[in-house]
């Protein structure tokens, strides 16, 4: 469980509660927040029924582009080494037109950029990202760049928790990087847990407008994740997505074609 902590602003200070006896109950709110936070609940939670972006009166809101994390969770029928998971990533830029998709696994010895259709985008879930045009173009231009020259495919257990060897994640990450979008995680669970907790929906919901909760005379702001953190449902979106595009397939992207590498060449 992720929570912030704020402590209530307050008039007066008790005089009688020793240094000691505060110090230790602010562990324990810690302590026990990390621990137990996720199965709280809060009576005063707001209700999410729609997005931020998707309130603003489109008069006046900002032109906005957009780049989408998708993520399936693990097979439970499979072992980690068989399937660990998996993500991709979508671009566009409002301003020229111009979007990708960046979908790279392993295939039958290749290293494959796929073509994503409607089906692939059904089967994961996903969380959009608002973000300038500069950042559109960064990830654009990053994605041609590897459709031209593509890393090898390597994926071992010790490498990936160094964050090293070149996976769906390793490559997805360093385009959202090449975007000013720095997120961390050694496996697709970890970079999606930590999107979650930067740009989900949820989140940014409760930060405008957090829950605080009472711990030993202390108002603790406590996030409840919902099952979104570690569930998500494939299908569904999870951040804010003004153009409503996550969820249905742009036949205009860049690359709609699967892209065959070896030794970091194209070979068809």
């Amino acid at each position: 469980m992720r929570s912030i902590y704020q402590r209530e602003q307050r008039a007066v200070k008790p005089e009688w509660l020793p240094t000691a006896v505060t110090f230790t109950a602010a562990v324990l709110v810690l302590m026990a927040s990390v621990c137990f936070g996720h199965d709280l609940q809060s009576t005063d939670r707001p209700l999410v029924t729609q997005s931020y972006s998707a309130q603003l009166n489109p008069a006046h809101r900002p032109q906005l582009n957009d780049v989408t994390i998708y993520y399936r969770p693990t097979d439970p029928r499979r072992s980690v080494l068989e399937d660990w998971g998996h993500l991709f990533i979508y671009v566009r830029d409002d301003e020229t037109g111009e979007s990708a998709y960046f979908d790279y696994f392993p295939e039958n010895g290749f290293s494959v950029l796929g073509a994503v259709d409607q089906a692939r985008i059904d089967a994961h879930a996903s969380l959009t990202i608002e973000t300038t045009a500069r950042q559109e173009q960064a990830i654009l231009k990053g994605i041609l760049a590897k459709q031209k020259k593509l890393p090898e495919w390597k994926l071992r257990v010790a490498t990936a928790i160094l964050g090293l060897g070149s996976t769906c994640v390793t490559q997805s990450l360093e385009l959202l990087r090449r975007g000013e979008i720095t997120l961390s995680g050694y496996d697709p669970e970890g970079v999606w847990k930590d999107a979650y907790m930067e740009f989900s929906d949820v989140y940014l919901c409760w930060k405008q407008n957090p829950t605080y909760e009472t711990w030993f005379g202390w108002s603790v702001a406590v996030f409840h994740q919902g099952a979104g953190y570690s569930r998500p449902q494939a299908g569904t979106e999870y951040g804010r997505d003004p153009h409503h595009q996550a969820r249905r397939l742009d036949p205009k992207a860049i690359n709609n074609q699967a892209m065959y590498f070896k030794n970091g060449k194209r070979i068809r």
